[in-house]
């Protein structure tokens, strides 16, 4: 029975909003619990990281012989004819000129030129690069390039990694600029949250690789450490003088080093003599130039 008496209508305000405290709660639970069962060894943490990072795009209309088909009628008999011609009996002279015509365009890809991303490149740390003699396809030279990709990781030419230091930064900018609306002050989710979607999404992309690189010089790791304290301070809504330690949180160069410690333990028992004799030295903090495991020492 519905009233319109004060009384009445307070106490249904009240439930009202213990209802929608509750659901919010449920959701920020059911939240939170998707995020921590995330995990890299089953891809379930990529499939995610592709969804929040990937737009995703409309499915295209069905298309009949007049147009799109916009009736149950017209989609139907646009399957029809699909069906049709997929069911067609095999024309043999189609089939080898089709067998023909994929043999062609495989051997003209087998053939053609490398990208920009497969061209020469001597890795020295001499102030200028010393050519050795040209390298020619088909008779037409192989230009040289001052930085490569290999395996999601440029390396530049003197190995100083500025160049993938930009590249990662400019990735991770971009992943935390897609995640904005739920990381600014304005999210109904929780900081719990915010902190396991930096942990799982920009973090990573934040560390690919990260033993690879991880040795470089102080300016580069403070670039990717400066990239996440923006989202931590975006998560936070925390006035200036509230430090990033108070959230008990891991700092990127400290998982980076974590991160170096496993592999290299790894490789200290491995199988491969090869792999054992590539990470049996001790790193020297005076050497002039960085070798990887100077990643494992303490900053000083």
């Amino acid at each position: 029975m519905r009233t319109g008496a004060p009384e009445h209508r307070r106490v249904a305000n009240q439930l009202s909003r213990r209802v929608k405290a509750a659901l919010e709660e449920y959701r920020q639970e059911h939240w939170r619990r998707f995020v921590e069962s995330l995990n890299p060894d089953d891809n379930s943490l990529w499939k995610t990281q592709k969804v929040l990072r990937t737009t995703r795009k409309p499915f295209p209309p069905v298309q009949g012989e007049t147009g799109i088909a916009r009736t149950n009628r017209d989609k139907a008999e646009a399957f029809a004819d699909s069906f049709q011609l997929q069911c067609r009996e095999n024309q043999l002279d189609d089939e080898d000129e089709d067998h023909n015509n994929l043999v062609e365009r495989r051997a003209r890809r087998l053939d053609r030129l490398p990208d920009d991303d497969e061209i020469r490149i001597i890795f020295s740390r001499r102030p200028t690069q010393r050519r050795a003699q040209e390298v020619t396809i088909n008779g037409e030279a192989i230009q040289w390039s001052n930085n490569v990709k290999y395996l999601g990781v440029h390396l530049d030419r003197t190995m100083t990694w500025g160049h993938y230091v930009a590249e990662t930064i400019r990735k991770a900018k971009t992943a935390r600029g897609r995640l904005y609306p739920l990381l600014c002050g304005d999210s109904r989710l929780n900081l719990r949250n915010k902190l396991l979607l930096i942990k799982s999404v920009i973090q990573p992309q934040l560390t690919y690789a990260s033993t690879a690189w991880g040795h470089a010089c102080n300016t580069h790791l403070k670039r990717i450490q400066a990239d996440e304290n923006i989202a931590l301070r975006t998560a936070t809504s925390a006035p200036w003088f509230v430090r990033n330690r108070d959230l008990e949180w891991t700092p990127v160069q400290e998982v980076i080093k974590v991160k170096a410690a496993k592999v290299y333990a790894k490789a200290t028992d491995h199988e491969n003599p090869l792999l054992r004799a590539a990470v049996d030295y001790e790193p020297d903090r005076a050497a002039t130039h960085k070798r990887p495991k100077q990643q494992l020492l303490d900053p000083g």
